[in-house]
């Protein structure tokens, strides 16, 4: 598979893949800005930003001129706002790449974020808000993290803000917020297809990036988790079934290289991922008690949690636990080599189809860029792959995963006896 081609022009960080066989080309720009730079008084901002960004441009002046030059021109947009990032990312027909890059410079660069249009996009933001915070799957997760994480820290808020904040949110809290970080520095632009010629596309890259300053680069700290004391929550709310969520801190206060990220996820892949994991053949084949249950690592910058979570009956959730607390340590010592490496070898093979797909080769190729100092494509991970020590990782995880270590949370609708 070829190498990716990276270049830095003005200091943004830009990285071309040419797919010759396809006739589309996806374009995604991340911008290093999002809710964990947010202050308390302006919590949302990143979200909202990223919602004016296509109420009209310099040469585009309204949301209805853009609507139109993305139909006329077969383009799709979209964004996205997580901690970390702003997200603008559209597809394109190879032939009108140039017409992509035109909405990508005026997007990125010059939003006129109209200040009559600010009142009506509060109102929509807030009822994203309320639709959001209706779940119950939401307000169990809210008190989760913030007995994971601590209260207060950026782990655990909500990328679109709270009611109070969006309300204060003006026009001049945007501009200066899209006038600090949206600047070369702070991008990482990846475009991924049928680019026919790029040293032209380099040129027109150039004149995109270079006449813009680079005054401020994005700057983010990320503190110490503090988790709780508290390891048990059961949250009354109202679906019918029981959510059952438990969790482990692996480590904190540390980073990971993508050796152990990968270890990790294998073990937990062979413990419940598929119809094949442990606790899928326990908890469903042999007892019945759910439709699925899975087991997922997420690695934050400085700590890793590993998660096993599910849904049942309320009837049931008794006998879950005490299959659970009988059976669980038995289940992590059953694992073996033979397993660890069928599970490798799965998803090596899932690796090598996911660049099948323009936008799927794009999001990797841009995440990578932004997390790492150098790319790695699905062979460099299948080759990696080999070098992981099962004795190692199987160990670490026999004494992690522990009852004394372990957080047991339940959304239930049984309502607690007062």
């Amino acid at each position: 598979m070829k190498r990716p081609i990276l270049l830095e022009i003005n200091k943004a960080k830009v990285i071309l893949y040419p797919i010759e066989s396809v006739r589309s080309i996806e374009i995604n720009v991340m911008v290093n800005i999002g809710s964990w730079y947010e202050v308390p008084k302006n919590f949302g901002i990143s979200h909202f930003l990223e919602h004016m960004l296509f109420h009209g441009t310099k040469t585009m002046p309204s949301a209805e001129v853009m609507t139109n030059f993305t139909k006329e021109n077969g383009i799709y947009t979209n964004a996205y706002t997580n901690g970390k990032n702003i997200n603008f990312y559209l597809n394109v027909p190879d032939i009108n790449l140039n017409k992509g890059l035109e909405i990508l410079e005026q997007v990125i660069f010059y939003p006129l974020l109209p200040e009559e249009k600010i009142k009506n996009e509060s109102n929509i933001i807030i009822q994203e808000l309320k639709s959001y915070l209706d779940k119950p799957e939401t307000r169990f997760y809210n008190q989760t993290d913030e007995i994971l994480f601590g209260k207060d820290h950026i782990y655990t808020r909500d990328t679109l803000g709270n009611i109070e904040s969006i309300q204060k949110i003006n026009q001049q809290d945007l501009k200066n917020l899209h006038q600090k970080y949206f600047q070369p520095q702070n991008l990482t632009i990846s475009i991924v297809g049928n680019v026919k010629n790029s040293p032209q596309l380099v040129e027109r890259l150039n004149q995109i990036l270079n006449p813009h300053q680079n005054i401020y680069k994005s700057k983010l700290k990320y503190p110490s988790i503090k988790p709780s004391p508290q390891k048990t929550l059961i949250f009354h709310d109202k679906p019918d079934q029981e959510t059952i969520y438990l969790t482990w801190i692996l480590d904190k206060d540390r980073k990971y290289n993508r050796l152990e990220r990968i270890s990790r996820d294998v073990f937990s892949k062979t413990l419940g991922n598929g119809m094949d994991s442990l606790l899928f053949k326990i908890f469903r084949l042999k007892y019945g008690l759910v439709y699925s249950i899975r087991s997922n690592v997420t690695n934050y910058k400085n700590c890793s949690i590993f998660e096993i979570s599910s849904q049942i009956d309320p009837s049931n959730s008794q006998k879950f636990f005490e299959i659970f607390d009988t059976e669980f340590e038995q289940m992590i010592n059953s694992v073996t080599k033979e397993m660890f490496d069928k599970t490798i070898k799965y998803t090596d093979y899932q690796s090598l189809m996911t660049y099948d797909s323009v936008r799927e080769i794009s999001g990797m190729i841009i995440n990578e860029a932004i997390k790492n100092k150098d790319i790695y494509l699905p062979e460099d991970y299948i080759k990696l792959s080999k070098k992981i020590n099962f004795t190692k990782i199987h160990n670490f995880f026999k004494e992690k995963l522990t009852k004394e270590n372990r957080y047991t949370f339940c959304m239930t609708p049984i309502k607690p006896e007062p």
